[in-house]
């Protein structure tokens, strides 16, 4: 594996699809029904404007199936000794499976920029691998302002209970189940910023050997908030450290900031994680640490969480339960503090409109302003 990954996404991008960052060995196992994004190793800027791949320019037009247009541009530009974008122009571009796949030989990370909408075949058979779009051991650096659009519609009818077979879908309703925005796991050094995504889960999350990690300007909801974990599914887990959450906004999602943990886990640590300037619109569960995820078999889940730091939290929950840390008591949580969380009931119960905060296996720190109260 790679010393170095990175994955940006640096203006906004509505998108409609799965996005997944992951490393060698993981691919199948942990994300088969995801979309995969993975970055090789991030190396230095090369100087001078890049070499342009043009979509448009390799034959097809705006309606007609352009994958294979799509996958040469990219193999063009893997292999140009300059530095190089692979273009998306303005219009509907119509693809099947897409395979943005390295080593390349270019020498500086390789921008691609959607100014249009790449919109996925509605057929299942486009996609034999399960997945849309994977970008795998390139550097990579996605920008443009365009949208990928999974057309997650044209193929929800198909689904059966316990069938991954399709690609999942980034922004459509919350009630599409199963749909995570942007999952990294076994990665270094991403970055994720100013993005608007809107999911019927998590609308990022962050897996497993995840380090140095920075989020932030991202606009969620509908979905689940963005997520540590879950962690300690697999007995090959690894630590997670490092992760900075930071100017986001959850609009009417069922979480906020949350950290979920499998019961019956192996021993790893997930360290430094902060969340800072959040704002919360109408949010069922702003503040969440939860390690009986999943929790159908006994055993207390031994991921050992300490160094979280929440910070500015601001706006309203239409539940009375606004902080809620249910840590293990194999390893009880430590090291959490909270400064300035002031929040307001906005649900509809009769009789639960007092805010309160729950500890379990946890003993906070609280600091500044709390509405609610500590625990």
């Amino acid at each position: 594996m790679s010393a170095m990954k990175i994955f940006e996404m640096k203006v906004l991008l509505i998108i409609v699809l799965a996005i997944s960052v992951v490393a060698n060995g993981h691919f199948l196992k942990f994300f088969d029904r995801r979309v995969l994004l993975e970055s090789g190793a991030r190396r230095a800027l090369a100087g001078g404007a890049p070499a342009v791949f043009d979509i448009s320019k390799s034959g097809g037009a705006p309606g007609g199936d352009m994958t294979a247009q799509v996958n040469k541009a990219w193999t063009d530009a893997c292999h140009s000794n300059a530095p190089a974008k692979l273009l998306v122009p303005r219009g509907e571009w119509l693809v099947g499976e897409l395979k943005f796949t390295g080593p390349c030989s270019n020498p500086a990370p390789i921008i691609i920029e959607v100014q249009g909408t790449l919109k996925a075949k509605p057929d299942l058979k486009s996609f034999p691998s399960g997945m849309w779009i994977t970008i795998y051991q390139a550097c990579v650096q996605m920008m443009g302002g365009g949208i990928l659009h999974g057309q997650g519609e044209a193929v929800w009818k198909t689904k059966k209970p316990g069938d991954d077979a399709f690609p999942d879908s980034l922004v459509f309703s919350q009630y599409s189940s199963n749909t995570d925005g942007i999952h990294m796991g076994r990665v270094k050094g991403v970055r994720i910023t100013n993005t608007v995504i809107a999911v019927g889960d998590d609308c990022i999350s962050v897996g497993d050997d995840s380090n140095d990690i920075t989020i932030t300007n991202i606009t969620c909801g509908p979905g689940h908030g963005i997520s540590i974990g879950s962690l300690g599914r697999y007995p090959d887990d690894k630590d997670v450290r490092n992760v900075a959450i930071s100017n986001c906004t959850f609009r009417k999602t069922a979480n906020g900031a949350r950290i979920k943990t499998f019961h019956d886990s192996p021993v790893l640590q997930a360290s430094n994680i902060s969340f800072t300037d959040i704002t919360l619109d109408n949010v069922s569960n702003p503040i969440i640490i939860d390690q009986n995820y999943f929790a159908k078999k006994p055993g207390a889940s031994k991921v050992k969480i300490t160094g979280v730091h929440y910070k500015n939290f601001k706006g309203s929950t239409n539940t009375n339960k606004a902080i809620s840390l249910h840590c293990s008591d194999a390893v009880p949580c430590e090291a959490i503090d909270f400064t300035d969380i002031d929040l307001t009931y906005v649900g509809n119960s009769p009789v639960n409109k007092n805010l309160k905060s729950e500890c379990v296996n946890a003993k906070p720190v609280f600091g500044g302003k709390m509405n609610p109260a500590g625990c």
